[in-house]
């Protein structure tokens, strides 16, 4: 079986580094070293547009059967019992169906498709808090260029960047960036995000889930250095985590 991707010549050196410092300082990807090897490859995957249009489509059918499966949990809660939930959030989910839960708001999932002797593979969907966003978008195009008679696919952080406008619905909305602040990776993806929003005029604070106050089914920014009523929060924090947080007013909504 033909492989449908290959990968392309190394860059010279004088352009790799060229790409590498910008990288981390536009595109902020600031932990590029694993040990003493650099997390990015100097060379590129090239994947015919055919066979990515066909990834695509399946991710797509995936996203669509992954998001039926929630509804029917939560139309079920007797099935939450079947999963090894903290019990804190199975309680959450329980009381979620007696509410409305809006399906339109900006989601990503992230499917990792593998080439293997049998075909496609699937390892995993990463449904909540996925990353690879600074990967997928900048240093992906600063590849591309380098190469002729290729193009960068479409670009993941511009695409969500344009979702949460929509969803902000104002030009000069304020959008919560909430993670994990002790995690600078996790600190560099949302921080890459902002810059993208901000160039659309819109505001943006970086906070911990510690810092937001729910009252009233409404968040409330909490904290010494910002204040006010975010008009969409994007969460990069993972919700196993949140009954972690000492008060339930601060991760329950």
């Amino acid at each position: 079986m033909k492989p449908p991707l290959r990968a392309g010549p190394l860059l010279p050196e004088p352009q790799w580094r060229r790409i590498c410092r910008e990288t981390i300082f536009r595109h902020c990807k600031w932990d590029m070293q694993v040990g003493d090897h650099c997390a990015l490859a100097a060379f590129p995957l090239l994947l015919e547009h055919k066979e990515w249009e066909r990834l695509a489509k399946w991710a797509e059918r995936l996203t669509a059967e992954a998001l039926a499966a929630e509804q029917e949990l939560l139309s079920r809660p007797e099935l939450l019992d079947h999963l090894g939930l903290p019990g804190r959030i199975k309680k959450v989910l329980r009381d979620a169906h007696r509410r409305s839960i809006d399906g339109k708001a900006p989601r990503v999932m992230r499917f990792d498709f593998h080439w293997t002797n049998g075909g496609w593979r699937i390892s995993e969907v990463n449904s909540d808090v996925p990353g690879g966003y600074i990967e997928a978008s900048g240093f992906t195009e600063l590849m591309a260029e380098h190469y002729t008679s290729t193009a960068a696919p479409p670009n993941p952080t511009q695409a969500y960047a344009r979702a949460l406008m929509r969803r902000a619905g104002s030009a000069n909305g304020l959008i919560a960036l909430v993670y994990a602040t002790a995690y600078s990776d996790d600190g560099q993806v949302m921080e890459y995000i902002a810059r993208e929003l901000r160039a659309r005029g819109l505001r943006t604070c970086l906070l911990s889930p510690a810092h937001l106050l729910w009252e009233s089914g409404r968040a409330r920014i909490v904290c010494q250095f910002a204040q006010g009523f975010p008009d969409v929060i994007v969460r990069f924090f993972p919700a196993e985590w949140l009954p972690n947080l000492r008060s339930p007013e601060k991760w329950r909504g």
